[in-house]
C-alpha cells in the first residue's frame, strides 16, 4: 500500500493528476482512514478545481489531525474558491494563531482579502509574506494590481517593474503596466508593453483589446480596428469587442462600415445584459430610452439608495463642491471658471476637488477662483471619499459623469446630502445616487423627463458662459485657407466622430445646392483627412472644395471663426462649447434638434441667444435653411446683424446665470430639508 502511495505522490508531482487520483483512491479503498492519502487527494482536487470534493477529503483529514496547518491552509483555499470568504478567513486566522511563521498563510490571506476588496489589509499580508520570500514575482504582481485599483499609479508601476525583473515572461505584468501608463497618457510606452505581453502570450484576447483601446486613444484608429478584430476572433462571445470596433469606425468616419453593422449594433445594445460606454453612444444614438437603459446597466455596480434625509442642512453658508478631472485646458474649465468666480460668497463656500494633476495656465487660473482647492489624484477611492466627507460638503456637483476619468465611483458613496450632475456627461447617469441633473426646458421637456433617473433642476438657461474670452490677434481670413475667391464657407469644428452618416449626407446636399460654397472641417490626424476626402469624393464633391482645420491654441481657435460664414452642427451629438464659441465670435450655427440631451444642446444655446430660427426639426429644414442663407446674401446679412448684439443676450450674462444657478441649489436644499424629491423650476 505504501508503495502505491509513493507512486501516487510521484505521479502527482509530475502533473499526471488522473493517474495520481486513481492511485490515491486505490490506497483509500484498502484503508479509508489513511491520513496522507486523504490529505493529498484533497490537495489534488484543489489543483483540479474540484473544490467541493476537495473539502470533503480535507474535512476528513482535519478531523483526524486538527493541528495540521497544511490541511487548514488547503481548506481555506477551497472555501475561498467556493466563494465562502468568512469560512476561508476563519481557517487562515486559525492557522496563523497556531504558527505565525507559516508564511504561505499570509500569502493566501492576502489573496482572499484582495478578492473581497479589502485592499489595505491585503497589502499588509502581502508585505508580511514578502519579508520572508522576496523572490515570488506573483506577490509583487498582486501588489501592483491593488495599487492600480487604488489609483496609486506610481506605486503600481514600481511593483510591475519588480514583477518583470523577477519574471521577464510575466505577460500579465506587461499588459497591466500598459494600462497604468495609459492613465498618464504615455500611450507609446503603453503600446510597447501591450506588444510585449502579446509576444509572450498571443492567445489572450484582453491583451489585443487593451492594445486596440490604447492605439485609438493615440489617434491610430486603423491599427486599433485591426486589434479589436483580433480580440473578437479569439473570443467571439465578448460583445464588448464588437462594440469598440464599431465605435472606432466613427472615429475615422467609415460610414460604409457604420451603416453595414448598424442593425447588429442596435440589436446588441438592446439585448445586452452589460452596459457599454455611455459617452460613445451619445454620437451614435438619438434614442433616449436606449441611452437610459444602457446607463442603468453601467450604474448597477455603483448601486446605492437615494439620500435618507437624515440631517437637515441649516447653515448660514452652504458648502458647495465641484469635483472634476477637467480642471485644466478643457471646455469644462472654460465654461465654469466665471461661474465659480461669480458665486455669492455670503451664501456659499466653494470647494474644488481635482482628480488629476495639471500645470497648464487654465488650471493655475481656475484653482485660484475656489475658496478651497484640493488635489485628490493619488488617492484610492476610499481615501477620496473620506477626505471629501471630512469637509462637510452640503452639495456635491459632478462635472464628469460617464466621461473619461469618471468620478461616479466616489459619488456612489454619498459625498454629500445632495448630489448633482452638470455639464460633463450630457444625459442621465441612470443611478440612484445622483439626485438632480441641471437642464432647461429645451434640453428636457416634459415628455422626456421619464428618460432620467434624476430629478431635474430647470434653469432658464443651461450653459454657463464667460462673457470675456481671450481672442488672438492673428488675422484669420478666408485667404489663410486659400479658399476660392468669393467662397461661402460652411464649417464644422466639432470632433469628427460626431459627424454621423446622416449629417454628412446633408452636408453633401447643401454643398451641391450652394455652388460657390466650401467646407472647412476640424480634424486631428492624417487618417481622418484621408477618409473624409474619400467620403466627399465618393459623393462627387471636388476635393478643392474641402479644407481642414487643425488643432490650435484656444485664442487662435476662436479667431479662426472670423473666416467662417456658417457653422453646420452635427447630429445626434451637437456642438456644446463650440456652439457658444461660434456665437461669441458672431458666427451663426444651424442645428437639428433631436430627442436626447446631446442632440438638443445646440438648440438650448441658440434659445439662450434668442436665435431660435436657427433651430430646425428635420433634415429637410436643416438643409433648406443652410441653402437659403448660403445663396441669399440679404438673408445671411440679417442673421449677422442680429449677432452684433450677441454679447448682451442671456447666453453670456454670467451674473444672471449664477443667480439662477444658486436659486436652484437653494431649492434643492429646501426639498431635502422637507424630505421631498421632486423637480425644481427656476423662472
Amino acid at each position: 500500500m505504501e508503495e502505491i502511495l509513493k507512486n501516487a505522490i510521484s505521479k502527482h508531482r509530475d502533473g499526471d493528476f488522473k493517474t495520481a487520483e486513481i492511485l490515491y483512491l486505490e490506497v483509500l479503498e484498502k484503508n479509508p482512514e489513511h491520513f496522507n492519502a486523504v490529505m493529498l487527494l484533497g490537495t489534488l482536487y484543489i489543483q483540479l478545481n474540484q473544490f467541493q470534493q476537495a473539502l470533503e477529503k480535507l474535512n476528513k483529514a482535519h478531523y483526524a489531525d486538527p493541528k495540521n496547518i497544511q490541511v487548514i491552509q488547503n481548506m481555506a483555499i477551497a472555501y475561498r474558491e467556493l466563494e465562502k470568504p468568512i469560512e476561508s478567513l476563519k481557517f487562515l486566522d486559525k492557522g496563523l494563531e497556531m504558527d505565525k511563521n507559516f508564511y504561505s498563510l499570509y500569502f493566501h490571506k492576502a489573496i482572499l482579502l484582495k478578492k473581497i476588496g479589502k485592499y489595505e489589509e491585503s497589502l499588509k499580508n502581502f508585505y508580511e509574506y514578502s519579508n520572508h520570500d522576496k523572490s515570488n514575482y506573483y506577490v509583487y504582481l498582486q501588489i501592483a494590481n491593488i495599487k492600480y485599483e487604488q489609483k496609486k499609479y506610481s506605486d503600481a508601476l514600481h511593483n510591475f517593474d519588480l514583477t518583470i525583473k523577477l519574471n521577464p515572461k510575466c505577460d500579465q505584468a506587461f499588459s497591466n503596466k500598459g494600462l497604468t501608463l495609459s492613465k498618464y497618457g504615455l500611450y507609446n510606452d503603453a503600446i510597447d508593453c501591450y506588444k510585449k505581453a502579446i509576444q509572450i502570450n498571443n492567445t489572450a484576447d484582453i491583451y489585443f483589446y487593451n492594445l486596440a483601446s490604447c492605439l485609438r486613444a493615440n489617434e491610430r484608429p486603423y491599427e486599433a480596428i485591426t486589434n479589436f478584430i483580433k480580440a473578437k476572433k479569439l473570443n467571439p462571445n465578448n460583445i464588448q469587442y464588437f462594440f469598440e470596433e464599431y465605435v472606432t469606425y466613427a472615429f475615422i468616419n467609415d460610414f460604409d462600415k457604420l451603416e453595414k453593422y448598424k442593425t447588429k449594433f442596435i440589436s446588441t445594445l438592446k439585448n445586452s445584459k452589460i452596459g457599454f460606454d455611455p459617452f460613445s453612444l451619445l454620437f451614435l444614438i438619438d434614442d433616449p430610452n436606449i441611452l437610459l437603459q444602457n446607463a442603468k446597466k453601467n450604474s448597477l455596480n455603483l448601486s446605492l439608495n437615494r439620500c435618507s434625509f437624515e440631517k437637515k442642512i441649516n447653515k448660514n453658508k452652504i458648502n458647495i463642491a465641484y469635483i472634476s478631472s477637467d480642471f485644466r485646458n478643457h471646455p469644462i474649465s472654460r465654461l465654469t471658471i466665471d461661474l465659480i468666480k461669480t458665486h455669492n460668497r455670503n451664501k456659499f463656500n466653494i470647494y474644488g476637488f481635482s482628480t488629476i494633476n495639471s500645470n497648464d495656465d487654465l488650471h493655475e487660473t481656475i484653482k485660484k477662483e475656489f475658496d478651497n482647492f484640493f488635489y485628490i489624484t493619488n488617492h484610492s477611492d476610499d481615501e477620496k471619499v473620506k477626505f471629501i466627507k471630512e469637509k462637510n460638503i452640503d452639495i456635491a456637483i459632478d462635472l464628469g459623469g460617464f466621461t473619461r476619468n469618471s468620478n461616479l465611483n466616489i459619488f456612489k458613496h454619498r459625498l454629500a446630502p445632495i448630489q448633482i450632475s452638470y455639464l460633463g456627461y450630457l444625459g442621465s447617469t441612470g443611478s440612484t445616487f445622483i439626485d438632480y441633473i441641471l437642464a432647461d426646458s429645451v434640453l428636457i421637456n416634459k415628455d422626456l423627463e421619464k428618460f432620467y433617473t434624476e430629478k431635474i433642476i430647470y434653469l432658464p438657461h443651461y450653459q454657463a458662459n464667460s462673457p470675456n474670452k481671450k481672442i488672438s490677434t492673428t488675422n484669420f481670413s478666408k485667404n489663410n485657407y486659400q479658399f476660392p475667391l468669393g467662397s461661402f464657407v460652411f464649417a464644422s469644428f466639432n470632433n469628427n466622430f460626431k459627424i454621423s452618416y446622416k449629417t454628412f449626407n446633408s452636408w453633401i446636399n447643401i454643398l451641391n445646392k450652394v455652388k460657390r460654397s466650401v467646407m472647412l472641417i476640424y480634424v486631428k490626424s492624417i487618417d481622418q483627412k484621408k477618409m473624409l476626402f474619400k467620403q466627399f469624393e465618393s459623393k462627387k464633391i471636388n476635393s478643392n472644395r474641402i479644407f481642414f482645420a487643425e488643432p490650435l491654441k484656444h485664442e487662435d481657435y476662436l479667431s479662426r471663426f472670423k473666416c467662417v460664414d456658417i457653422i453646420l452642427d452635427t447630429y445626434p451629438y451637437n456642438a456644446g462649447t463650440t456652439a457658444s464659441d461660434a456665437l461669441f465670435m458672431k458666427t451663426p450655427i444651424i442645428t437639428l434638434i433631436g430627442k436626447t440631451f446631446s442632440s438638443r444642446m445646440c438648440s438650448s444655446i441658440l434659445k439662450s441667444a434668442n436665435l431660435q430660427d436657427l433651430i430646425t426639426t428635420s433634415w429637410e429644414d436643416y438643409e433648406s435653411l443652410a441653402i437659403k442663407l448660403g445663396n441669399n446674401p440679404n438673408e445671411f446679412k440679417k442673421i449677422k446683424e442680429r449677432l452684433k448684439s450677441i454679447h448682451h443676450t442671456d447666453l453670456f450674462n454670467i451674473k444672471k446665470f449664477t443667480k439662477n444657478f444658486e436659486y436652484g441649489l437653494l431649492e434643492s436644499i429646501h426639498n431635502y430639508n422637507n424630505k421631498k424629491f421632486k423637480n425644481i423650476t427656476i423662472n
